[in-house]
């Protein structure tokens, strides 16, 4: 919003910036507190493209056929499949 000229103010729940994006270190170990789910990496992507990056010099990533799996503690499980007719169909 800061490139479209807006004021931007940042609002940080955490003592520490980044939300998801973060990690924990403890007696030497660092733990990565970040997301599970790589979720609209096109919008990612975009906002990128708004600041005049290449979103390829800074990360990159591959779409996997199962985004990821969910447990129960009854034993029930599901894949959260990237096609969205295939989870569906899942679920």
């Amino acid at each position: 919003m800061a490139l479209k000229g807006y004021r931007v103010e940042v609002f940080e729940a955490n003592a520490y910036p980044g939300g998801k994006l973060s990690e924990i270190e403890i007696q030497g170990y660092r733990f990565d507190a970040g997301p599970s789910l790589f979720t609209l990496p096109d919008q990612v992507e975009e906002l990128f493209r708004l600041a005049g990056k290449d979103p390829k010099e800074h990360f990159e990533y591959q779409k996997l056929d199962v985004a990821c799996h969910y447990f129960w503690e009854d034993g029930s499980t599901i894949k959260a499949w990237a096609d969205p007719n295939r989870f569906a169909e899942e679920v």
